[in-house]
């Protein structure tokens, strides 16, 4: 069976128009406010997203935190690797200031914090920064939180999600 280009264009450019656009925002609204904190999610929301991107590292005591990097410097000036830190001290540590004065105190948030500012019918997308190691307290945390519809979880490594 031959197709026309002209056909075959037309068959685009209905699937385009039928697709179905979300807006995920990276981070939270990381551009207005300090990535991967409870502040760009909320703002998300308000500007409308449809799903909240976030990244999540395993602390010391095997707590998820939210926060990009695998360690702390680039975002609270403090030097702590996540992995090797307690949650106490990486929730001490100021996650606001380099963005701007008024989140000044912003903390490093925990996942159970960020999935609590999900609105019902939003999505998150969790990117695992990590290893597998997270997956057991991952589904233990979203098992607790009730929040398992409208959740993705994307990681670099494929052997982390299988």
């Amino acid at each position: 069976m031959k197709i026309s280009v002209l056909s075959f264009m037309l068959f685009i450019a209905s699937v385009s128009l039928n697709a179905q656009v979300e807006i995920i925002a990276h981070r939270g609204a990381s551009f207005d406010a300090p990535e991967n904190t409870v502040s760009a999610v909320k703002l998300a929301w308000e500007q409308g997203a449809d799903a909240v991107e976030t990244d999540i590292w395993l602390s010391k005591d095997n707590r998820i935190v939210c926060i990009h990097d695998a360690n702390t410097k680039r975002t609270t000036g403090a030097d702590y690797t996540i992995k090797e830190t307690d949650s106490e001290t990486l929730r001490s540590l100021d996650a606001g200031s380099f963005k701007d004065t008024r989140f000044k105190g912003e903390k490093i948030p925990f996942l159970e914090e960020v999935l609590a500012e999900v609105p019902r019918g939003k999505g998150l997308v969790i990117e695992i920064k990590c290893g597998r190691e997270v997956i057991p307290i991952l589904k233990k945390v979203l098992d607790k939180s009730g929040r398992n519809k409208n959740i993705s979880i994307i990681a670099f490594d494929f052997q982390t999600i299988t």
